[in-house]
């Protein structure tokens, strides 16, 4: 599977929504609304500039560099795994061995990415060493 800047070209700009994350301690979602922003690094050909804008939780605003790895096989320390695209939208996966949970068990961690000219929506699943099943750990689900 091999990926390019091209196929982030529909996720640039901004965009207003949700994140849903599973609190690991109570057992239960929590949503709060978020805003983010997409640019390409103008520095790097490889590189996206994501800023996150928690509206009501100033202080877990952040800005990440997302970097496709030079053989677009990865994007950051995550090995692409699927690559499905359409005129409506484009899917790409992702996983990576990690750890996660408040006792930092061993996982495999997944995203999916999922993006078109009006909606995006960015899924961390997480799935134990040793288990079946996969644990969605959290989800933004965004508009223009």
């Amino acid at each position: 599977m091999k990926i390019t800047m091209k196929d982030f070209v529909p996720s640039l700009g901004d965009w207003t929504g949700n994140l849903t994350y599973l609190d690991y301690t109570s057992g239960k979602p929590y949503t709060l609304p978020v805003k983010i922003n997409i640019s390409q690094n103008k520095g790097s050909l490889e590189e996206l500039i994501w800023v996150y804008t928690y509206p009501n939780e100033p202080r877990a605003n952040s800005i990440d560099t997302v970097k496709i790895t030079r053989n677009g096989a990865g994007i950051d320390n995550e090995r692409v795994v699927e690559v499905l695209r359409s005129v409506q939208a484009n899917f790409i996966t992702t996983e990576r061995n990690g750890v996660d949970g408040n006792d930092h068990k061993p996982a495999v961690i997944r995203h999916v990415y999922a993006f078109g000219n009006e909606n995006l929506e960015i899924k961390k699943l997480v799935k134990f060493d040793g288990e079946d099943k996969w644990i969605l750990r959290n989800d933004y689900v965004l508009k223009r």
